[in-house]
């Protein structure tokens, strides 16, 4: 989930291992609230460490980002 204090999301991104990004739309298709459920499956390329990173977007353009490795055995 992804809480934005103050405003609403407007757009939520994911890229893998520096790859190109990609829209993840909410859990429940609209985005309406000011914390927002968000899923989604990422096809990873192969075993291994990958660099996930994640950005939120509000109305205003202001971003917010993480970033994780996850580990495919």
């Amino acid at each position: 989930a992804v809480d934005q204090p103050g405003g609403r999301i407007a757009r939520l991104r994911v890229a893998v291992d520096g790859g190109p990004w990609q829209v993840i739309a909410p859990s429940d298709g609209v985005l309406d609230e000011a914390a927002e459920p968000f899923e989604a499956s990422l096809a990873l390329p192969q075993t291994g460490a990958h660099d996930v990173v994640v950005q939120a977007y509000d109305a205003q353009d202001n971003v917010g980002a993480a970033a994780a490795v996850v580990k495919v055995r």
